[in-house]
């Protein structure tokens, strides 16, 4: 997905956040930028790079007026898929009241873990009023592991696009976590495979279109069907 600027949105380039914005889910805009999206400070604006989400926009340091720069962490540069010094489209969010959210920890391979009474309770009081995007990954502040912050990743949203955790929003927490691999996630493995599998899988389907080109009659026309219709099913595979 490319960056771009439209009348609606603002292209900006990716910095770094200050230390007490991480793991807040914040980004901070200059501010020409908000005024030009028609943002005020707290409230939500969406991020894409590489993918969507979402953070609360607030002011940017006064050294960075008119540099077309959005600071945030690297927790939400994750969830854009971008890196530091890359482009970003940012435009003003369109957030609904989550009625429920299914989230996942993420975990190291090998680490094991339970869940206490009442932790979604907990959960919620963490990421009150926090924004998020289903494949968002999320730190609650309180829940660690090891010394370390223990992410949690939003594997279902009711309902779909962006969202805000109420104190009505139901949340619930699936028993079994994401395993990480090599800074992966189980789910992220999973999703390269069938990405690789649909692709290798296409250029068999291109290659029999072209030995079936010079066929003619129902035997041609029958393999034609077959493979649009397996083509129709790799994109299926993909949109899962």
């Amino acid at each position: 997905m490319a960056a771009r600027e439209t009348s609606e949105s603002a292209l900006l380039v990716a910095a770094e956040a200050p230390r007490s914005d991480v793991g807040l889910g914040r980004a901070r805009l200059d501010e020409v930028t908000r005024r030009f999206l028609g943002v005020d400070i707290g409230e939500s604006i969406e991020i894409i790079g590489g993918r969507s989400t979402v953070a609360t926009a607030l002011e940017a340091p006064k050294e960075d007026e008119g540099m077309k720069a959005i600071r945030i962490d690297g927790l939400v540069r994750q969830n854009a898929k971008v890196a530091l010094g890359g482009n970003v489209t940012v435009r003003r969010a369109d957030v609904r009241a989550a009625q429920e959210i299914v989230f996942a920890f993420v975990i190291k391979r090998g680490h094991k873990m339970s869940f206490g009474q009442g932790i979604e309770n907990f959960v919620k009081r963490g990421l009150l009023k926090r924004p998020l995007i289903k494949g968002d990954t999320v730190i609650v502040p309180g829940i660690a592991l090891l010394g370390a912050a223990l992410p949690l990743t939003a594997i279902r949203t009711k309902p779909d696009g962006i969202v805000r955790i109420l104190n009505e929003t139901e949340i619930t927490l699936r028993e079994e976590p994401f395993y990480e691999i090599d800074g992966l996630t189980s789910d992220e493995l999973y999703r390269a495979f069938v990405d690789r599998l649909a692709e290798r899988l296409s250029e068999t389907v291109e290659e029999f279109e072209r030995r079936i080109d010079g066929m003619e009659g129902h035997a041609g026309e029958k393999a034609r069907l077959l493979a649009r219709r397996v083509r129709d099913l790799l994109k299926d595979l993909q949109r899962e």
